[in-house]
């Protein structure tokens, strides 16, 4: 076999469905014993974007490529995301926007590490763009996983039914097997595609209807536009966030970045010799080296009121406003040299036959107005 179809056998098989370890679970408790040790079973992945199957929407000067839900060959195959609707690419004019954030995967890292090799992220973390995940931090965090027991299985929207290997808490960083990934209906046209996945209750009285819909309009917009239906007999509760990995031409991360809350900001930036605060605005002052983070504390929502845009503008002043249709439950900052992430989070609650709908509109700029 040559060594390019090797490596892309190793890549799949480590992205595949539930992105089974090749270790025992309990290798998963740390990432890394310490920052300096990089794992034996890395592989590169920078070619998996365009390998993978896809869809490109185009309407005036903006194109977006999104990755297609595939359980052979999809470029996301874990357990933490929604497979549906991740954007791998982005370009307004002669702008580009996100793109992969990290260099290598390994089973062998619990979360990511970032070395002098480069970035190095497991397989349900190798995520890029705008991409959601259905799970909270507090309480039930997913459908069904509190109550189950060892053995039994909980729903993850957007990957299916999941089984619960034991009875330590969730973990959306650990791996777990796909029961039932549920059917997958995908509608395309130029500027626009919809995703449906339906997952037929069970006897733990868990099922759904999830629709996504990508759709493209003038001015560099693009409308994520969702739809939840309960078909069970059990009420489901969880969060959705976006973990918005931005980049810009892939640079990195430092000065002349800037985010702009639609709120003032609550508590301290974790790395003050990096970034700083001015009540609406975080600004990158140094660049961002090898292991640093800059961080905020969880920001919180306003369930009466629903937030005007982000927005994050990159060093070459290209831009990303997201604005939400929906009040927020709070919002997560996080970042490294390689991406920003602004992860705002809406509460999801949809008894036994109703249905929930929210989406998200994104405008992209190039560094002038065209």
């Amino acid at each position: 076999m040559p060594d390019a179809d090797l490596r892309m056998t190793i890549a799949l098989g480590w992205l595949a469905i539930g992105g089974a370890s090749l270790a025992a679970t309990a290798a998963h408790a740390q990432a890394v014993s310490a920052p300096q040790d990089v794992p034996r079973d890395v592989v590169n992945v920078a070619h998996l974007p365009g390998s993978a199957p896809k869809a490109t929407l185009v309407r005036g000067g903006l194109r977006v490529t999104v990755a297609l839900p595939d359980a052979q060959h999809g470029f996301y195959r874990s357990t933490r995301f929604d497979w549906s609707g991740m954007i791998t690419d982005v370009t307004m004019r002669k702008a580009r926007f996100y793109g992969l954030w990290f260099d290598d995967v390994s089973d062998s890292v619990h979360d990511f590490l970032d070395s002098e090799r480069g970035v190095i992220v497991s397989p349900r973390n190798a995520a890029t763009g705008p991409a959601e995940e259905f799970a909270n931090r507090d309480g039930e965090t997913v459908p069904g996983y509190n109550a189950a027991p060892a053995g039994g299985t909980f729903i993850k929207i957007g990957v299916g039914r999941l089984r619960k290997d034991d009875l330590r808490a969730y973990d959306h960083f650990s791996a777990y097997t796909i029961v039932d990934g549920g059917k997958w209906t995908i509608r395309r046209a130029k500027s626009r595609i919809t995703f449906i996945q339906r997952l037929e209750p069970d006897a733990d009285g868990y099922g759904y209807e999830y629709e996504k819909t990508i759709r493209l309009a003038p001015g560099g917009v693009m409308t994520i536009a969702h739809r939840l239906r309960n078909l069970g007999s059990k009420p489901i509760h969880t969060q959705v966030y976006n973990h918005n990995l931005a980049r810009f031409a892939n640079a990195a991360i430092g000065s002349g970045v800037e985010v702009h809350f639609p709120f003032a900001v609550t508590g301290a930036v974790s790395a003050p010799a990096l970034a700083t605060v001015d009540r609406d605005t975080l600004r990158y002052t140094a660049p961002l080296g090898v292991g640093d983070r800059v961080q905020l504390p969880a920001q919180p929502g306003d369930p009466a009121t629903t937030p005007g845009p982000f927005r994050v503008t990159g060093a070459n002043r290209a831009s990303i406003a997201m604005q939400s249709d929906t009040p927020l439950v709070r919002t997560a900052f996080w970042s490294i040299r390689h991406a920003v992430a602004v992860e705002p989070f809406v509460a999801i609650n949809a008894e036994p036959g109703a249905e929930q709908r929210w989406s998200w509109r994104y405008t992209y700029a190039s560094a002038k107005p065209e």
